[in-house]
Formats: structure tokens, C-alpha cells, sequence
């Protein structure tokens, strides 16, 4: 076997230049070639497909023409670099990375590209073979999307928004700010679904959310914890800045209608527990002080915002809620 590998290399070597020239002309692939001062000498088919280019209109041109202009001196440092290794070839990134190139109308395209360091009549030529991965990291994205949302509502789901929260709380550690965390609970969500059906209780849920993402901040977390429970990690905001948050939210779905897509006009309400990381609390921790919170502001008759701070036995009612009736 490894004989036939030998000679089948061996015949690649006795091939004329007219046969490969074939292979580069008509493989799907790009190829570009550049010279030492960083001037496209080769350009196939597919290039000029890939790049919206034409043959005349980019040999001799800079290859930064193929290039986003933020990457313009990066990339001349990784050119240099590859020229002088000893190694003939070199995927450009990593297998599960990839390149940007920029196409004549400016639109930005991922590529995976293998590198060649060849001469041509003693000439250094370094010659890329490219591949476009745009499509191929879109579908990529769209799975890993999936893969962390809930797909009823759209926000993440309890096991991505762990990694994410997990991730914020260590860096607002780092720069030594403070994160709160809320939970809410739409009150009484079965008897949507019992009496008007769970198509109903699915409009509502998604409407929930739209009023959520209206009423964060973009950097805020949000998931769906399950069933009707959303949890929502507030990095750099107090304490109070998240109860504040909390009862603004509270206000909106009391005076909001729901289901109206259904053609029912609901009024519901939501209680919250909110409550602030400690320094060297877990996730798990962090979380069951919110619920607790939450379970307090329940049993006093829902409605409600109700927080619990760190060192603190009992959750509090925010003040503006706090003579308010069930």
C-alpha cells in the first residue's frame, strides 16, 4: 500500500505544466498567488468567482485588495512569517478556525485557505488554495444557536445560560464589579394553559419575553429557566439597581395585555426575587438565594419584588410593593 502511495507521487512529479495547469483552472477552489512584495501573480476561475474580481483586474495588484483593511498589516506579518519557515504548506488559522477576505463589493466572506511556499523560474511565489466557509459557519451558527435557546421563546436555554453566566460573573469579578441576578415567575400560568390552551400559554410566554428584552440592557443575560420562570443575570448593577429593574419590569406586565394574537386580551402579573452575588459565591449558590426570593415574594401573595442580600436570612419586599394587595 505504502509502494502505491510512492508511486502515485512519483507520477504527480512526472506531470507537464500544461496538466497542472488544467488541475488549477479547473478546480472549485480558489487559488491566488503573490510574490515576495506581496503582488498577485495568479489568479484562477474560481478566484475571480470568490472575489467578484476579473483575471486582468487584480494581477499585480496588492493581495489587500482581497483583504479587510483591518487585517492589512496582520496579515503581511503572518506572510512574512510562513516565508521563513521551512515548511512547504500551512492552514491559515486552525482546523476550526478561519479567515476573512473581502470581496470587490466590500461584503466580508470566511475562508479556509492552505498555504504554499513554490517558486516559479526561481521566483518565490506563495500560492493559496482557498475555500469558502461562509455558508458552511452560518449553518454552523444556526445549530450552536439552537443548541442554546429555548426554542419556544428564543432566549437561552438553562444550560447555555449557565456557561454564559458562569463566564460574567468571573469577569465582573476580575474588574471588581458587582452582578445581581432576578428571577420571575408569571402567577398562575397553569390556569392560562388549563382554561384557554396551551397555544395561548405559548403566546403569552413569548410575549413575556419580548417585554423582557425591551426592558434590559444589551449586555443583561436572559434565559428561560423552565416552564413559566425566566432568570436574567445583570452584570455591573447593584443590588438595588436590579430590584429597581425588577419592579419596573413587575409595573409593565401588570398594566400590559396578553394573548392578544389569540385573540384574548389576559392580565396577568409576575413576581420576582432578585438578589447580588457574593465574591466567592457559586453559580448554584447565587441562583438559590434569587430563589428563595422569589418563593417569599410568592407566598405573600405574588405581584411582588422581593430581594435578598448577602448575609441576610430573610428576603425583603421592594418598597413599592411592599402595602400592596394579593
Amino acid at each position: 500500500m505504502a509502494g502505491a502511495a510512492v508511486r502515485a507521487i512519483d507520477d504527480l512529479h512526472n506531470l507537464d505544466g500544461n496538466v497542472y495547469a488544467r488541475i488549477v483552472t479547473d478546480m472549485a477552489d480558489a487559488v491566488i498567488g503573490i510574490d515576495r512584495h506581496h503582488v498577485i501573480r495568479l489568479c484562477n476561475p474560481a478566484a475571480e468567482t470568490l472575489f467578484g474580481w476579473k483575471h486582468e483586474e487584480i494581477i499585480g495588484k496588492p493581495v489587500n485588495l482581497l483583504i479587510p483593511e483591518r487585517f492589512h498589516q496582520s496579515h503581511r506579518g503572518n506572510v512574512e512569517s510562513f516565508r521563513g519557515e521551512t515548511a512547504h504548506a500551512r492552514y491559515m488559522g486552525n482546523r476550526k478556525g478561519f479567515i476573512l477576505g473581502q470581496t470587490r463589493t466590500g461584503q466580508e466572506i470566511s475562508l479556509g485557505a492552505t498555504i504554499l511556499n513554490v517558486a516559479d523560474e526561481g521566483e518565490p511565489l506563495m500560492v493559496a488554495i482557498i475555500r469558502d466557509l461562509t455558508e458552511r459557519l452560518e449553518h454552523q451558527g444556526e445549530l450552536q444557536r439552537l443548541a442554546n435557546t429555548d426554542p419556544l421563546s428564543g432566549a437561552l436555554n438553562r444550560r447555555a445560560f449557565r456557561d454564559v453566566a458562569e463566564t460574567e460573573i468571573h469577569n465582573s469579578r476580575l474588574r471588581n464589579h458587582p452582578t445581581a441576578l432576578i428571577l420571575f415567575d408569571i402567577d398562575h400560568f397553569k390556569g392560562v394553559n388549563d382554561q384557554y390552551g396551551h397555544h395561548t400559554g405559548d403566546r403569552v410566554i413569548c410575549e413575556f419575553t419580548d417585554l423582557l428584552r425591551t426592558s434590559l440592557r444589551a449586555h443583561d443575560v436572559l434565559g428561560r429557566w423552565g416552564g413559566e420562570e425566566f432568570i436574567v443575570l445583570l452584570p455591573s448593577a447593584s443590588l438595588d439597581q436590579a430590584t429597581s429593574v425588577s419592579e419596573r419590569i413587575r409595573r409593565a406586565v401588570e398594566n400590559a395585555a396578553f394573548g392578544l394574537e389569540s385573540d384574548i386580551e389576559l392580565r396577568l402579573t409576575i413576581s420576582a426575587g432578585v438578589t447580588h452575588a457574593h465574591e466567592s459565591e457559586t453559580l448554584d449558590g447565587f441562583i438559590r438565594r434569587a430563589d428563595l426570593a422569589l418563593y417569599a415574594a410568592k407566598e405573600s401573595g405574588r405581584n411582588r419584588v422581593f430581594f435578598l442580600g448577602v448575609g441576610h436570612d430573610e428576603a425583603k419586599p421592594f418598597a413599592h410593593t411592599e402595602e400592596r394587595n394579593p
